[in-house]
């Protein structure tokens, strides 16, 4: 989750101001953290269940069941999805082959395709580590390296400049929305929960595996996020992916 909101936070908060975007990176956080504990609880009372399409069908039936299976399946296709793209991208950032993007494209989803192949995870427990320490560290580095110059890189060399960060900001319906929509998405993966507790020894919800993390993503969100974005960027901005 704290991957997927990188590049889509910082644009949401610039649209929505520093006090519109963290009090929404917090209310939209604390209400996801709540829908997940209500699956949680769920789950734990019927222990048949192992993910979103199962509980559907204890409420609803098969036909819910079949309906939400589906648009469970197009959500985690589009998240997939974003993993390739992300992927293909960083390889094309770290590769000075003239190889096409389209190859990286299809190696990453190759990758994507082998670790999801795995059946139980337990197996792939360390890539879990691994994907979030590389994308921690490259996002502490990326605030450390863009705030320790004396102005964005974006800005004039010399004389004033204005550097865009709005406390309050007015956007549009279209503006806020998008944001707002953002923000909602990028906490809002707690579904994946459910099969993780499928596994655990104790299929409790335990402070150090849930609520500790869901915690530390969005002070996360909130410390880290605006930085990559609107100072390396200055007025008016772009995603700090370029």
């Amino acid at each position: 989750m704290f991957a997927t909101g990188v590049l889509s936070i910082p644009t949401a908060m610039y649209g929505l101001g520093a006090i519109g975007g963290s009090l929404s990176v917090l209310g939209w956080g604390a209400l996801n953290t709540y829908f997940a504990i209500v699956q949680g609880n769920f789950r734990n009372r019927h222990a048949h269940c192992h993910s979103i399409a199962d509980m559907a069908h204890v409420v609803g039936g098969p036909i819910t069941r079949e309906i939400c299976g589906f648009l469970f399946i197009v959500a985690y296709v589009l998240c997939a999805g974003a993993g390739i793209v992300g992927l293909s991208v960083a390889f094309n950032a770290l590769s000075e082959n003239a190889v096409c993007t389209v190859w990286f494209a299809f190696v990453s989803c190759v990758l994507v395709v082998a670790c999801a192949s795995v059946r139980k995870f337990e197996k792939i427990g360390w890539l879990s580590w691994v994907g979030f320490v590389s994308v921690y560290v490259a996002v502490f580095i990326v605030v450390v390296g863009v705030t320790t110059r004396d102005r964005p890189a974006a800005a004039p060399q010399t004389g004033e400049y204005d550097l865009g960060y709005r406390v309050l900001a007015y956007p549009t319906f279209m503006v806020g929305m998008t944001a707002t929509c953002n923000i909602f998405i990028a906490s809002a993966g707690t579904s994946a929960f459910l099969p993780v507790i499928s596994e655990m020894r104790v299929r409790q919800l335990p402070f150090s595996s849930f609520y500790l993390p869901l915690t530390y993503i969005r002070n996360l969100a909130t410390t880290t996020k605006p930085y990559t974005h609107v100072w390396p960027s200055c007025k008016p901005a772009t995603s700090p992916s370029r």
